[in-house]
Protein backbone atom coordinates (compact mmCIF):
# COMPACT_ATOMS: atom_id res chain seq x y z
CA UNK A 1 0.00 0.00 0.00
CA UNK A 2 1.55 3.25 -1.26
CA UNK A 3 1.90 5.41 1.67
CA UNK A 4 -0.06 9.14 1.09
CA UNK A 5 2.28 12.19 0.69
CA UNK A 6 2.42 14.21 3.44
CA UNK A 7 4.38 16.62 1.73
CA UNK A 8 7.52 16.69 4.38
CA UNK A 9 9.56 14.02 2.70
CA UNK A 10 11.71 16.32 1.47
CA UNK A 11 12.28 18.22 4.57
CA UNK A 12 12.84 14.77 6.56
CA UNK A 13 15.18 13.60 3.67
CA UNK A 14 17.73 16.91 4.46
CA UNK A 15 16.86 16.44 8.31
CA UNK A 16 18.33 12.98 7.83
CA UNK A 17 21.55 13.88 5.59
CA UNK A 18 22.08 16.55 7.54
CA UNK A 19 24.84 15.18 10.40
CA UNK A 20 23.89 15.66 14.07
CA UNK A 21 25.41 18.04 16.74
CA UNK A 22 27.06 15.09 18.10
CA UNK A 23 28.75 14.30 14.53
CA UNK A 24 29.94 17.31 13.92
CA UNK A 25 31.89 17.74 17.35
CA UNK A 26 32.95 14.06 17.29
CA UNK A 27 34.02 15.18 13.19
CA UNK A 28 35.81 18.72 14.87
CA UNK A 29 37.52 16.47 17.58
CA UNK A 30 38.65 14.07 14.91
CA UNK A 31 40.05 16.90 12.64
CA UNK A 32 41.89 18.63 15.86
CA UNK A 33 43.34 15.03 16.29
CA UNK A 34 44.97 14.69 13.42
CA UNK A 35 46.04 17.99 13.24
CA UNK A 36 48.11 17.34 16.53
CA UNK A 37 49.15 14.08 14.47
CA UNK A 38 50.48 15.58 11.89
CA UNK A 39 52.36 18.56 13.43
CA UNK A 40 54.13 15.22 15.76
CA UNK A 41 55.74 13.92 12.97
CA UNK A 42 59.19 13.85 11.38
CA UNK A 43 59.84 15.46 8.14
CA UNK A 44 60.27 12.36 6.56
CA UNK A 45 57.21 10.74 7.40
CA UNK A 46 55.38 14.16 7.15
CA UNK A 47 56.64 13.91 3.49
CA UNK A 48 54.71 10.37 3.06
CA UNK A 49 51.25 12.31 3.72
CA UNK A 50 49.39 13.60 0.62
CA UNK A 51 48.78 17.30 2.09
CA UNK A 52 48.23 20.28 -0.23
CA UNK A 53 51.38 22.23 -0.26
CA UNK A 54 49.72 25.22 2.06
CA UNK A 55 48.29 23.05 4.36
CA UNK A 56 52.09 20.91 4.35
CA UNK A 57 53.74 24.30 5.18
CA UNK A 58 51.28 24.97 8.01
CA UNK A 59 52.53 22.28 9.85
CA UNK A 60 55.84 22.26 9.50
CA UNK A 61 55.38 26.42 11.14
CA UNK A 62 53.64 24.75 13.64
CA UNK A 63 56.20 22.31 14.55
CA UNK A 64 58.35 25.45 16.10
CA UNK A 65 56.29 26.60 17.99
CA UNK A 66 54.96 26.58 21.63
CA UNK A 67 52.00 27.20 24.09
CA UNK A 68 49.81 29.85 22.88
CA UNK A 69 50.94 30.44 19.50
CA UNK A 70 51.12 26.73 18.92
CA UNK A 71 47.88 25.86 20.25
CA UNK A 72 46.54 28.94 17.42
CA UNK A 73 48.43 27.18 14.87
CA UNK A 74 46.70 23.74 15.51
CA UNK A 75 43.52 25.65 15.12
CA UNK A 76 44.40 27.13 11.96
CA UNK A 77 45.86 23.78 10.73
CA UNK A 78 42.50 22.26 11.59
CA UNK A 79 40.33 24.81 9.68
CA UNK A 80 42.53 24.23 6.75
CA UNK A 81 41.98 20.27 6.95
CA UNK A 82 38.10 20.81 7.57
CA UNK A 83 38.08 22.13 3.42
CA UNK A 84 39.83 19.10 1.67
CA UNK A 85 39.50 15.58 1.23
CA UNK A 86 40.57 13.44 4.42
CA UNK A 87 40.42 9.76 2.95
CA UNK A 88 44.17 9.95 1.43
CA UNK A 89 45.68 11.28 4.34
CA UNK A 90 43.94 9.43 7.10
CA UNK A 91 45.35 6.53 5.18
CA UNK A 92 48.63 7.47 4.91
CA UNK A 93 48.94 8.30 8.54
CA UNK A 94 47.29 4.63 9.61
CA UNK A 95 50.41 3.60 7.16
CA UNK A 96 52.68 5.50 9.36
CA UNK A 97 51.53 4.20 12.44
CA UNK A 98 51.50 0.96 11.55
CA UNK A 99 55.10 1.15 10.47
CA UNK A 100 55.61 2.35 13.94
CA UNK A 101 54.33 -0.59 15.62
CA UNK A 102 56.37 -3.07 13.14
CA UNK A 103 59.31 -1.17 14.30
CA UNK A 104 58.45 -1.22 18.18
CA UNK A 105 57.82 -4.73 17.79
CA UNK A 106 61.24 -5.75 16.37
CA UNK A 107 62.92 -3.38 19.07
CA UNK A 108 61.21 -5.54 21.68
CA UNK A 109 62.30 -8.74 19.60
CA UNK A 110 66.09 -7.59 19.76
CA UNK A 111 65.91 -6.90 23.73
CA UNK A 112 64.73 -10.77 24.07
CA UNK A 113 67.40 -11.96 22.03
CA UNK A 114 69.81 -10.00 24.29
CA UNK A 115 68.14 -10.91 27.52
CA UNK A 116 68.81 -14.51 26.04
CA UNK A 117 72.01 -14.36 24.85
CA UNK A 118 73.24 -12.96 28.68
CA UNK A 119 70.87 -15.44 30.52
CA UNK A 120 70.58 -18.84 28.88
CA UNK A 121 74.57 -19.30 27.20
CA UNK A 122 75.58 -21.60 24.14
CA UNK A 123 71.77 -22.79 23.57
CA UNK A 124 70.82 -19.15 22.88
CA UNK A 125 74.12 -18.32 20.91
CA UNK A 126 73.25 -21.62 18.82
CA UNK A 127 69.87 -20.57 17.74
CA UNK A 128 70.16 -17.27 17.34
CA UNK A 129 73.20 -17.84 14.67
CA UNK A 130 70.87 -20.43 13.11
CA UNK A 131 68.26 -17.02 12.95
CA UNK A 132 71.45 -14.80 11.82
CA UNK A 133 73.58 -17.12 10.30
CA UNK A 134 75.55 -13.86 9.08
CA UNK A 135 76.62 -12.75 12.91
CA UNK A 136 80.13 -12.28 13.75
CA UNK A 137 79.79 -14.96 16.85
CA UNK A 138 83.25 -14.26 17.93
CA UNK A 139 82.34 -10.63 18.39
CA UNK A 140 78.87 -11.75 20.14
CA UNK A 141 80.19 -14.00 22.75
CA UNK A 142 83.01 -11.20 23.51
CA UNK A 143 80.15 -8.83 24.53
CA UNK A 144 78.51 -11.53 26.30
CA UNK A 145 80.71 -12.58 28.62
CA UNK A 146 82.01 -9.19 29.44
CA UNK A 147 78.66 -7.98 29.71
CA UNK A 148 77.83 -11.14 31.83
CA UNK A 149 81.37 -10.81 34.30
CA UNK A 150 81.24 -6.77 34.99
CA UNK A 151 77.00 -6.57 34.73
CA UNK A 152 76.89 -3.27 37.03
CA UNK A 153 80.34 -1.75 35.49
CA UNK A 154 80.90 0.89 32.85
CA UNK A 155 82.56 -1.81 30.64
CA UNK A 156 79.90 -4.74 31.24
CA UNK A 157 77.19 -1.74 30.47
CA UNK A 158 78.79 -0.88 27.27
CA UNK A 159 79.17 -4.45 26.12
CA UNK A 160 75.57 -5.04 26.96
CA UNK A 161 74.61 -1.57 24.90
CA UNK A 162 77.35 -3.00 21.86
CA UNK A 163 75.46 -6.49 22.23
CA UNK A 164 71.81 -4.83 21.52
CA UNK A 165 73.62 -2.67 18.56
CA UNK A 166 75.12 -5.64 17.08
CA UNK A 167 71.62 -7.76 17.62
CA UNK A 168 69.68 -4.66 16.09
CA UNK A 169 72.27 -4.57 13.04
CA UNK A 170 71.43 -7.89 11.94
CA UNK A 171 67.86 -7.88 12.34
CA UNK A 172 67.48 -4.59 10.63
CA UNK A 173 69.68 -5.92 7.86
CA UNK A 174 67.64 -9.26 7.97
CA UNK A 175 64.11 -7.10 7.59
CA UNK A 176 65.24 -5.14 4.90
CA UNK A 177 66.76 -8.17 2.67
CA UNK A 178 63.16 -9.72 3.08
CA UNK A 179 61.37 -6.63 2.03
CA UNK A 180 63.68 -6.33 -1.33
CA UNK A 181 63.05 -9.95 -2.31
CA UNK A 182 59.24 -9.29 -1.61
CA UNK A 183 58.97 -5.87 -3.88
CA UNK A 184 61.36 -7.69 -6.24
CA UNK A 185 59.59 -10.62 -6.38
CA UNK A 186 62.34 -13.03 -6.72
CA UNK A 187 61.41 -16.03 -8.61
CA UNK A 188 61.94 -17.57 -12.33
CA UNK A 189 58.31 -17.50 -12.75
CA UNK A 190 57.35 -14.34 -14.36
CA UNK A 191 61.11 -13.80 -15.62
CA UNK A 192 60.75 -14.80 -19.58
CA UNK A 193 64.74 -15.31 -19.26
CA UNK A 194 64.25 -18.04 -17.29
CA UNK A 195 62.14 -20.48 -18.90
CA UNK A 196 62.41 -24.42 -17.77
CA UNK A 197 64.26 -26.35 -20.05
CA UNK A 198 62.67 -28.46 -22.27
CA UNK A 199 63.39 -32.05 -21.25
Amino acid sequence: MIEPDDGGSDDDDDARRRPSHRETAARMKAIALLARALVALDRSALARVPLPEAVAAEVVFCQSLRKNALARQLRRIAGLLRGIELAPIEAAMREIETGRGERSRREQDYERWRTRLLTEGDAAMTAFVASFPDADVQALRQRVRLAVREPDGARGKGAARELLRAIRALGEAASAATTADAESGHGFDDDPEHEPEAV
